[in-house]
């Protein structure tokens, strides 16, 4: 197991580790001590993680994040509801810390004091604080993401990106699937086909999606792959009006399986 779980914690696809992560969690068991540094260090840069690894940190677990405020993150309200806590003032770790626990108790605060002072914050922190906004994302968060777009920073843009791409209502969505759907047709037969975009639109830079994209099979499946990634996957089967299993079988008799494929496969992993 302590191979296995070695491995799930280097591979750069959170999917699996999470599945590992609920099962300890069910089982009501926590992970080896020798592990707690390197996932307490996961959590820290990968948010999405951390409210897997919560439930199996143990109290060892927990003495450890004491100990380093960047671990913050992994003491819940212990180290996150002090009635004195000074955004002003505080570290960039505590500040992460303390935004994560209202984006789960309570994400209207957390919007608004985030909103409150968003500009005047470093580059990679704004980048690095939005990313707790995964928790608790609604449709009340729409307008700041879509207004974040336009942030100065690409890193920025990027992460408000994908967090309003996991918003099937929001107009990022509207927009991508609108671009997808410009891409599709039907032959003679009533199949579809699918054609990628001929040339980069400069407006799609500010959802997102990069002119140069190395996907390995040239610009147009570059541009075709993030688009598609951009879409919840119950997408395919409200426009092609096809069950899973036949989009499965006209995906891999596509041209364009390759780039579908990962772009579909990337989607998985952070509907998990």
């Amino acid at each position: 197991f302590k191979e296995f779980l070695a491995h799930l914690i280097e591979h750069p696809k959170p999917r699996l580790l999470i599945e590992a992560l609920r099962e300890l969690a069910a089982r009501r068991l926590i992970v080896p001590f020798s592990f707690l540094p390197r996932l307490l260090e996961s959590g820290r840069h990968r948010p999405e993680l951390r409210p897997f690894l919560q439930p199996v940190l143990g109290e060892r677990g927990a003495w450890l994040a004491r100990l380093n405020p960047q671990f913050g993150w992994a003491l819940g309200t212990e180290a996150t509801t002090q009635a004195e806590f000074d955004w002003e003032t505080a570290t960039h770790p505590a500040r992460r810390a303390h935004l994560a626990h209202l984006r789960r108790t309570a994400p209207e605060q957390a919007r608004a004091r985030l909103a409150s002072d968003f500009a005047k914050i470093p580059a990679k922190e704004r980048a690095e604080l939005l990313a707790e906004w995964r928790a608790g994302l609604s449709m009340e968060d729409e307008p700041f993401l879509e207004n974040s777009l336009g942030d100065r920073s690409r890193e920025v843009r990027v992460q408000a990106a994908r967090l309003l791409s996991l918003l099937p209502e929001s107009r990022l969505v509207s927009r991508m699937g609108e671009r997808l759907a410009s891409c599709l047709s039907r032959n003679q037969r009533g199949t579809w086909v699918m054609t990628p975009p001929q040339s980069f639109d400069p407006l799609w830079a500010r959802d997102g999606i990069l002119e140069q994209f190395d996907s390995g099979q040239g610009p147009r499946a570059g541009w075709l792959q993030q688009i598609a990634t951009f879409l919840p996957l119950a997408w395919w089967e409200q426009h092609l009006k096809l069950t899973p299993e036949e989009i499965c079988q006209w995906l891999v008799k596509s041209d364009w399986a390759k780039a579908l494929g990962r772009a579909m496969g990337e989607r998985l992993t952070q509907e998990v």
